[in-house]
């Protein structure tokens, strides 16, 4: 069976695995809306140069 100290480092690893998947899921956010920021302020811009001409 288990004993106490493989359950607590388990548990630690655990704790570590869902604190590295929150990061994960945060900058992959974070670049998806950077990239829609991005895609957004090119298409006005091509737009305003359109107008322009």
């Amino acid at each position: 069976m288990f004993n106490e100290e493989k359950v607590k480092k388990l548990n630690s690893d655990f704790n570590f695995f869902i604190f590295f998947n929150m990061l994960t899921l945060t900058s992959y956010v974070v670049l998806l809306i950077g990239a829609l920021v991005f895609t957004l302020s090119l298409y006005l811009g091509l737009l305003k140069v359109v107008k322009i001409i």
